[in-house]
């Protein structure tokens, strides 16, 4: 579970992006500009067992939450972006040259400061892994559903 990580992680996310729970259990989100997200619970008749029903208002607001779920409307991540869905929009063929920015960012921190901040968050979300083992950190969660 990326929860108990003590160091953060971000997510890569191209493409279709439905049901996230564990795209919205990382810390940072990067969306390229063709993903598209939803929850499509509902419409699919599923019970949100990861955590999306937690971490969507979270990320977005109770009422916004609601609005996604109850009508499992899809939006691009632009949308994303602009109601908090989503950190950063970047080219689909920038995306991992955003993602390694991101993480070389990160690991230039202490990581003792990092996993504390990250621990003490009322975050729920986690971790890239190895900051206290290399200087340049490019382990990351990559969330790719096409």
């Amino acid at each position: 579970m990326l929860e108990v990580l003590s160091i953060p992680t971000t997510a890569r996310i191209r493409g279709h992006c439905y049901t996230g729970g564990l795209a919205l259990a990382s810390d940072i989100l990067v969306g390229g500009v063709s993903a598209r997200l939803g929850d499509t619970h509902g419409q699919l008749g599923l019970v949100p067992i990861w955590g999306v029903s937690v971490r969507l208002p979270e990320r977005v607001g109770r009422s916004t939450a609601k609005e996604l779920m109850y009508t499992s409307r899809r939006i691009d991540a632009t949308m994303a972006a602009d109601i908090g869905l989503v950190d950063h929009v970047v080219p689909d063929d920038d995306l991992d040259k955003a993602i390694d920015g991101l993480a070389s960012e990160i690991a230039v921190n202490s990581p003792g400061l990092i996993g504390s901040s990250r621990r003490r968050s009322s975050i729920t979300t986690s971790g890239v892994e190895a900051l206290r083992l290399t200087p340049i950190v490019r382990c990351y969660v990559a969330v790719r559903l096409t």
